[in-house]
């Protein structure tokens, strides 16, 4: 059985990446709060590509170029790039997350196309994010090894 606190360890293996999540649903819960960003839409993918690119390429480059001396060596550049990758794509989902809680705070006028719109803005957004935070993460590594 698999404890809550083992499954956001294997989400958020690092203290980096645990603070980026944490900063992800409460800046982009915060906007969920202003008028016509209650739900997945246009305005929501809006504020979620202001927040999450930044934030999900600064914590992949982090976390990769922080890596410990040991782990450097069974640490391959594909898998930065996988790392980015699930960041990407788990701070999707937190932001996505947060656009259905408020879904059920206030409703929503068209939530499949608004889901839709989210994942092919600021879903993929925050999936390349990753891939550049992880090239940034590889340079950075390869600067102090």
């Amino acid at each position: 059985m698999i404890s809550l606190r083992g499954a956001a360890s294997a989400l958020f293996p690092t203290r980096v990446s645990a603070i980026a999540a944490a900063f992800t649903v409460v800046a982009i819960g915060a906007a969920g709060f202003l008028p016509l960003f209650g739900g997945p839409g246009y305005e929501h993918a809006v504020a979620s590509g202001v927040v999450l690119p930044s934030t999900v390429a600064v914590a992949t480059a982090l976390e990769i170029a922080r890596l410990p001396r040991n782990a450097l060596a069974r640490w391959s550049p594909s898998a930065s790039l996988g790392r980015g990758v699930h960041h990407g794509v788990v701070f999707a989902l937190l932001a996505l997350a947060t656009a259905f809680a408020h879904v059920v705070r206030v409703g929503a006028c068209d939530l499949a196309g608004g889901t839709v719109h989210f994942v092919l803005t600021a879903g993929v957004g925050a999936v390349l994010a990753g891939l550049w935070g992880a090239l940034a993460g590889e340079v950075a590594r390869g600067a102090t090894a």
